[in-house]
């Protein structure tokens, strides 16, 4: 029989690796698969720390079934991982980090402070697109934007960028009536 001290151990340490499993599903394939990845590997192994902790009290038909339940979860977290694969979601979850660097990178310009860019990558959809969209202020700006934008990168790009006027507004200001 275990001690208490060791049953805790392997409780946390089971739990340890099972939510190191999740992170490892949501980095490779985003929320949509990582729980689903993580968790039937979290049900393998918490059936495998049961398996310790009964080991010397289960009866065969036990013993298959606790193999069995192991087997079977292990085999479903395999598969979610390679349907994932085969989906593409790693390749999403890339180009997410990719155009989150890139909009780190506009942050840090001055001239594309009026810049917004996001990545859209609804789940299990093909609509992925990066959105550009505010105003810079010289031509130069727009070639450099679009530059950093489409730089050894293919993606589907929507673009609602347009350029500032030197010239004052012809609206009307607060002091100064409308003219009709």
């Amino acid at each position: 029989m275990q001690s208490a001290r060791f049953r805790l151990i392997i409780c946390v340490a089971a739990t340890v690796l099972n939510l190191l499993l999740v992170g490892l599903g949501h980095y490779l394939f985003g929320p949509v698969a990582a729980l689903g990845f993580g968790a039937t590997f979290g049900i393998a192994i918490f059936e495998a720390v049961v398996w310790i902790f009964r080991r010397g009290n289960t009866r065969r038909s036990e013993r298959r079934i606790m193999t069995a339940v192991i087997v079977v979860a292990t085999v479903t977290g395999i598969f979610i991982g390679w349907d994932s694969y085969r989906n593409g979601l790693h390749d999403t979850r890339a180009r997410v980090r990719e155009a989150n660097r890139l909009r780190s990178q506009l942050q840090d310009q001055p001239q594309f402070d009026l810049v917004i860019l996001s990545y859209h990558a609804p789940p299990l959809q093909s609509e992925e697109r990066l959105s550009v969209h505010g105003y810079v202020s010289s031509p130069q700006d727009l070639d450099s934007l679009q530059q950093m934008v489409y730089k050894d990168r293919e993606w589907k790009v929507e673009w609602n960028v347009g350029l500032m006027s030197d010239r004052p507004s012809k609206r009307s200001t607060a002091n100064e009536p409308a003219v009709q």
